[in-house]
């Protein structure tokens, strides 16, 4: 979404830090550097990723801290740990996609991870709820 036809809508989620969640085939990468640098209260969660994003993802999450990741398709060898040990757990969502898709993936990605048990905990639920409970009234 563009600043001429969404920018009202952007600024009133900033306001109250409701994540804005958009699956990314429906964006491309310079709108999300956009929405991230002009709205920095936002919580973005890109969902539906594939695992070929962190040539694109790595910069972003370098430079903004209100972008989030959900797992559900983020399925390559080692992308979870490498992007916990490049940019913390808190970056990452727990997803499943049901009912298109079994959880079961999602769930033998984070058990299965070599990352702690608490960074395990944060990519399971303490990640949203974090994000969640930011959400003014």
């Amino acid at each position: 979404p563009s600043d001429w036809c969404a920018g009202n809508l952007l600024a009133a989620l900033s306001r109250r830090r409701v994540p804005l969640f958009i699956d990314s085939d429906e964006i491309n990468w310079e709108i999300v550097h956009n929405i991230c640098e002009r709205y920095p209260n936002l919580p973005l969660v890109l969902t539906n990723v594939g695992y070929r994003i962190d040539r694109y993802l790595y910069p972003l999450f370098e430079r903004f801290k209100n972008l989030y990741v959900e797992i559900s398709g983020y399925c390559c060898a080692g992308g979870i740990e490498e992007t916990v040990r490049r940019f913390g757990a808190k970056r990452l969502l727990f997803g499943t996609r049901l009912p298109f898709f079994t959880p079961a993936a999602s769930v033998s990605m984070v058990l299965y991870s070599g990352i702690s048990d608490s960074e395990k905990r944060l990519i399971a639920g303490e990640n949203l709820r974090r994000i969640l409970e930011q959400v003014r009234k």
